[in-house]
């Protein structure tokens, strides 16, 4: 298991933010932000701080991303509840030789971070939940803040793995999408697990290289 996958450095990103013009410049802030917020805060900061530009679809798919401006003005402002990370992986099946789980799946808070390893049914983006590893950290203590001490054999973890596989997944990380961009959703997942199922079963390249397989439908994801 590749355990730095679901490290700090590639978790959505605590961002560091600075109040400027405020007299909190110094303050440091520790409420939680993802990288998904930062295109909201662009676009409010070009309607000098408003957000009257959030209507009809646009609202539908930005209204629940965290408003950051509050947070440049007020330390005391508060952060998001939770940080969600999904990472799936294309790996040729030659490379992954003891078929690791290449679908990873998080949710961090103030209080830890909850991370699992799944493998997906072929040709859908269905889990299969059996196929789930699972790390734990407790932040509350030097080992599971630094991550290193996974206590996920140690205690209950399966309310935390329920909650993020048959709430969290559907209905936020992967919550329909307005208008014609619902169509085109399905159409980029179809291409993608068609992608992955044909990285499963390519051969090695000849001449000792390893390169992944070419993507059938030309660019990349």
């Amino acid at each position: 298991m590749c355990i730095s996958a679901l490290h700090p450095r590639a978790t959505p990103w605590a961002i560091g933010v600075c109040a400027v013009g405020t007299a909190e410049t110094e303050t440091q802030r520790d409420g939680l932000v993802s990288s998904v917020d930062l295109l909201r805060m662009l676009v409010d900061i070009g309607h000098n701080g408003r957000n009257d530009w959030m209507k009809g679809d646009l609202a539908q798919m930005y209204s629940e991303r965290l408003d950051v401006l509050p947070l440049l003005k007020s330390a005391a402002a508060p952060g998001r509840d939770y940080l969600l990370l999904a990472s799936d992986e294309v790996v040729p099946g030659y490379m992954n030789y003891n078929h690791v789980p290449i679908h990873l799946l998080a949710i961090q808070t103030q209080a830890g971070k909850l991370g699992t390893y799944s493998h997906w049914i072929p040709l859908t983006d269905t889990i299969r939940k059996l196929s789930t590893e699972v790390e734990l950290y407790d932040y509350s203590n030097l080992g599971g803040r630094l991550e290193i001490d996974n206590i996920a054999g140690r205690t209950f973890t399966t309310l935390g793995v329920q909650t993020l596989f048959d709430y969290l997944v559907p209905n936020v990380l992967r919550a329909p999408l307005p208008g014609s961009l619902a169509e085109v959703s399905k159409q980029a997942l179809k291409h993608y697990t068609l992608y992955e199922a044909l990285g499963l079963v390519a051969p090695p390249p000849q001449g000792g290289k390893s390169e992944p397989p070419t993507h059938p439908f030309g660019g990349s994801f």
